[in-house]
């Protein structure tokens, strides 16, 4: 469900962690009611009601949040725990000279890189996962057209 490219559609993810791994922890039938009894306690669910906000950029999870252990996080996302933090300097070029160019990735935590096949490459990891071909997917250059390929680099998929 798209709603005009906001992070507001909702979606129903399937929490599957917690039931796949409870057995695989506890294989007694006693230890498992009892974290049955718990997460049902905690009104959490295996299928639950997020935006692609909340899933993206994190929640608060209500059986987490009620596991009394130090050192737990309750807060749950894909991205959660690199949200403010820097995986490293990207130089990107600023379109004053090319301004189909702006924004492009020219290198990444101060390495130089290769050009193979016009693809920038680091050396980094193998295959496709060394290309760095785009933006950060934060901002592209003006003018865009709607049938044009925008590619970009995500160091967080390339790890």
């Amino acid at each position: 469900v798209k709603k005009n490219g906001l992070l507001l559609c909702n979606l129903w993810p399937v929490i599957i962690l917690l039931r796949s791994a409870v057995p695989a922890l506890f294989p007694g039938v006693f230890m498992q009611s009892v974290i049955n009894t718990w997460v049902k306690s905690s009104n959490s669910a295996i299928l639950q009601n997020r935006t692609v906000k909340e899933i993206l950029w994190g929640y608060t999870d209500p059986f987490l949040n009620s596991v009394p252990f130090p050192g737990v996080n309750p807060v749950v996302g894909v991205f959660y725990p690199y949200n403010g933090t820097s995986d490293g300097p990207y130089n990107v070029y600023t379109g004053t000279k090319d301004i189909t160019k702006t924004a492009i990735i020219e290198s990444y935590k101060n390495k130089s890189m290769t050009f193979i096949l016009s693809y920038r490459t680091l050396s980094y990891w193998p295959g496709y996962c060394d290309m760095v071909n785009g933006t950060d997917g934060a901002s592209f250059p003006p003018f865009v057209k709607k049938n044009q390929v925008l590619r970009f680099f995500s160091s967080d998929i390339c790890r």
